[in-house]
């Protein structure tokens, strides 16, 4: 490969180097496993990972979700949203007006035992995939 400038060369370098290109990558590849076992129930990993968030503090608000599981503000809102219309969980006001309370609903509980099984294989083929996980993100090519 014939490089055109130094600045073309420290990019192939970085791409070939950067730990937070890879994790980002790897991170893609392992949620289509779980969003491929999840498709059938018409829910996403991120819809799970808010349901089971929700669903082990018994009830919580989208800025606690948001801090506890480090997402932006809207991916939150945005999968909230739609879970409220599924009729996955319920949002009450709380004390203060612009608060809101997430609960789990008879609905959404019984998706998340349906789930449970989908989940689990998940768990197996990503397991299988990454193995030794230091060694995997060193193997992650981005260019």
């Amino acid at each position: 490969m014939e490089f055109h400038s130094e600045t073309q060369k420290q990019a192939l370098k970085v791409g070939e180097q950067c730990f937070a290109a890879r994790l980002r990558k790897l991170n893609r590849m392992v949620s289509k496993y779980y969003d491929d076992c999840f498709r059938p129930f018409g829910i996403t990993v991120a819809q799970f990972n808010l349901l089971t968030a929700i669903s082990a503090r018994g009830e919580t608000s989208p800025t606690l979700l948001v801090k506890t599981l480090c997402l932006e503000k809207s991916t939150v809102s945005r999968n909230i949203e739609k879970m409220i219309t599924r009729g996955w969980i319920s949002a009450a006001s709380g004390e203060d007006k612009r608060t809101q309370i997430l609960t789990l609903t008879d609905e959404g509980a019984e998706l998340m035992d349906v789930v449970l099984p989908a989940w689990r294989e998940a768990q197996e083929k990503t397991e299988k995939a990454v193995g030794d996980l230091a060694q995997l993100v060193t193997d992650v090519q981005i260019s």
